[in-house]
């Protein structure tokens, strides 16, 4: 079904009402992103081509909402969008990073009974989708799945721009040099991972204080997954495609987050929250989650 663009609802981060006639999806894949380009990389996956899946992404790169020009540019590749913004107002605002922020807010725009989480700079393979309701049915709802990574090198950018950032450049993969190495994590990882939606009521959420630092939302689920008995599971079927951008030159933290909100580590572990139950974020993730649920037509 096509998805009418209306600038005024896009700003406030919706899609049209047509959206809400779309059937729930099993899966909402959620995209959160600050960087400029990496929407070709993201449109040429082949598992766009599958049903069952929305496309959630969390825009936080200057203007690129309000352009509308990345939306369109995924809705006239036939790839099912379903909710496309930029990120809430953060709970903890002197924190220096916005991760947990960005994907607490597509989660709460999610309608997938299932939450997966890919990064910008990936493709993901056509039978994503398939695999990932293989891995969720195998492990059972009490396991938070990671998958692993393909990393290659790639050019260098050359400009900045909403979709791309290679000049005259109609296939990113004729910018690929070749394959570094493969990710793949010892215990679980949080740059391709998935979740049961229920998981985020339980723990009310990513806890947002994990901002303080670019590796506590790492940290804090892996406690919280401790508190309520889920298992952390590392599942190699789950493939994921990956550009390697962290020595691209420019801004430091623009292209590697390592040298964003980053703290040595005696200062870390001085400083890391203590990871409770339940996040204590000023909302309830359920209510409002449920709210926008039934906005949807999802209830």
């Amino acid at each position: 079904m096509e998805i009418a663009i209306n600038t005024q609802e896009l700003n406030e981060g919706k899609l049209s009402d047509n959206s809400k006639l779309r059937e729930r999806p099993w899966i909402s894949f959620v995209l959160p992103t600050y960087r400029p380009g990496g929407m070709d990389l993201l449109a040429i996956s082949e598992v766009w081509k599958a049903p069952g899946y929305e496309l959630v992404v969390v825009d936080g790169y200057p203007g690129r909402v309000e352009r509308c020009k990345a939306l369109q540019y995924l809705l006239d590749r036939g790839i099912n969008v379903g909710w496309y913004g930029p990120p809430k107002p953060k709970c903890y605002p002197e924190t220096p990073v916005n991760f947990a922020n960005a994907m607490n807010t597509g989660i709460l725009h999610s309608r997938g009974h299932y939450i997966v989480f890919v990064h910008d700079f990936m493709t993901i393979p056509s039978n994503a989708l398939k695999v990932w309701m293989e891995s969720f049915s195998d492990n059972g709802r009490k396991a938070i799945i990671s998958g692993m990574a393909y990393v290659y090198n790639f050019d260098p950018p050359e400009i900045e721009d909403d979709i791309t950032v290679w000049k005259a450049c109609e296939d990113p993969r004729t910018r690929l040099i070749s394959r570094t190495l493969d990710w793949i994590p010892q215990k679980w990882e949080i740059f391709y991972c998935g979740f049961h939606v229920s998981y985020f009521d339980e723990v009310n959420g990513f806890d947002e204080r994990g901002d303080g630092c670019i590796s506590w939302p790492l940290e804090s689920v892996v406690a919280q997954s401790n508190m309520h008995d889920y298992r952390l599971v590392v599942d190699r079927r789950l493939e994921i495609y990956m550009c390697n951008h962290r020595k691209w030159e420019g801004e430091e933290h623009l292209w590697n987050t390592g040298s964003l909100g980053i703290l040595e580590p005696d200062k870390r572990d001085e400083l890391e929250p203590g990871w409770l139950r339940r996040s204590p974020n000023p909302f309830d993730f359920r209510k409002e989650h449920l709210k926008y649920l039934e906005e949807r037509g999802c209830l």
